[in-house]
C-alpha cells in the first residue's frame, strides 16, 4: 500500500487552500521559523568547550534555508485536530506520498526523529571537523547539522507524527509573504470531517471530495473505546491502526464503531448493547430517583455536599 500522509487543516484554511482546477495549495515556512525554538539547537551539546559551539553556531548560521512544510503520519491524533484543525471541527487531507513526488521530483520527505537528548556523534564530528578544518569535514557537519534541523525535534512533540516536505529549489509560488505550492488533485486520495464539523460543513466537504473524486470520511470518536474511527461516505468505518487506514471487519451495526473485544455472535458495541429492559432496569435502581419522587433529592444533595466538604 502507497504511502499516505495527512494535512490537518481549519475550514476555513481548506477552502481558501482548495484551487480552481482541483488542487489544494500548502504553505511553506523556513526552520528559522519554525514554532519550536529549539530545533536547531537541539542537536548539539551546549557543555562542550566554548569554542567548539561557537564554530557549532557559526556553522548553523550558515545552514540554508529550504521552504518546508509539515504533514502527519496519522489523520487520528487529537491533539492535531484540536491545534491545527479548528479543535475538532476541520479537516484533515490525505496526500499519496508516491504521486506527489511523481509531480515534483526534486522533493525531500523525512520522518521527525524525536529525541530528548543532544546527539553525541554530532558532538564528535564537531570536534573533528574543527580540528581539521578540512572544506569536506565542514561539508560533513553542514550535512549532520541540516539533517537534524530539518528532521528532529523534542519528545514533547512526539504526538504529531510529523513528516517533512522540504523544497530544494523554486516549485514554490509567491504570494506576497507566502511560499505556497499546490497539491494537485490526482494526489489527494481523501478529505476527513472532524468529529465535531457542522452538517454544513460535512455536506460541503462532501461536494470537494466528490470534485476531487476521492474517498470521504467523517471523524468520529468512539463511546466505547475513545478513539477515533472513521466512517467511509459508503457506510463502512475505518480505524488507523499505527501504519496505514484500515477498513473495519467487525464494526458495530449500529453506530458501525469498530469492535475490538467481540466475540462471534456479538454485533453491536457496549453501548449500543444497553435495551430498553436494561434502561428500565437501571431506571429501577437508581435511588436518586427515589428520592426525586419523593421530593427529598435536593435536600439530600446539598447534605451529602456539606458534609463531602
Amino acid at each position: 500500500m502507497a504511502n499516505k500522509i495527512y494535512k490537518y487543516l481549519s475550514f476555513d484554511v481548506f477552502k481558501m487552500a482548495f484551487t480552481e482546477d482541483g488542487g489544494v495549495t500548502c504553505k511553506f515556512s523556513y526552520p528559522k521559523d519554525y514554532n519550536d525554538p529549539f530545533e536547531l539547537f537541539l542537536a548539539i551539546d551546549t557543555q562542550i568547550e566554548t569554542q567548539l559551539l561557537a564554530y557549532y553556531k557559526d556553522v548553523v548560521r550558515d545552514l540554508p534555508q529550504f521552504p518546508t512544510t509539515c504533514f502527519s503520519k496519522s489523520p487520528s491524533v487529537p491533539p492535531m485536530w484540536a491545534h491545527y484543525a479548528q479543535n475538532g471541527s476541520g479537516v484533515v487531507v490525505e496526500v499519496d506520498e508516491e504521486s506527489l513526488c511523481d509531480v515534483y521530483h526534486d522533493i525531500n520527505l523525512g520522518d521527525v526523529v524525536y529525541i530528548e537528548e543532544a546527539r553525541s556523534d554530532l558532538v564528535d564530528l564537531v570536534r573533528y571537523a574543527y580540528g581539521t578544518r578540512k572544506p569536506r569535514h565542514s561539508g560533513m557537519l553542514t550535512q549532520a547539522v541540516y539533517s537534524s534541523a530539518y528532521y528532529s525535534k523534542q519528545t514533547c512533540w512526539s504526538y504529531e507524527q510529523e513528516r517533512r516536505l522540504v523544497l530544494n529549489n523554486h516549485d514554490y509560488l509567491e504570494s506576497g509573504d507566502l511560499m505556497l505550492m499546490k497539491i494537485p488533485k490526482e494526489c489527494i486520495t481523501g478529505i476527513f470531517t472532524g468529529v465535531r464539523a457542522t452538517k454544513e460543513q460535512k455536506d460541503c466537504l462532501q461536494e470537494y471530495s466528490n470534485y476531487l473524486e476521492c474517498d470521504f470520511y467523517e471523524a468520529v470518536t468512539g463511546k466505547s473505546s475513545g478513539e477515533i474511527y472513521f466512517l467511509h461516505g459508503d457506510g463502512s468505518s475505518f480505524y488507523f491502526d499505527g501504519v496505514s487506514l484500515t477498513k473495519s471487519s467487525a464494526p458495530c451495526a449500529i453506530c458501525k464503531e469498530p469492535l475490538v473485544n467481540h466475540s462471534a455472535d456479538s454485533r453491536l458495541c457496549s453501548w449500543c448493547s444497553i435495551t430498553d429492559r436494561h434502561r428500565e432496569n437501571a431506571a429501577d435502581s437508581n435511588p436518586f430517583r427515589i428520592l426525586s419522587e419523593a421530593g427529598l433529592l435536593g435536600g439530600y444533595i446539598e447534605v451529602f455536599n456539606k458534609i463531602g466538604s
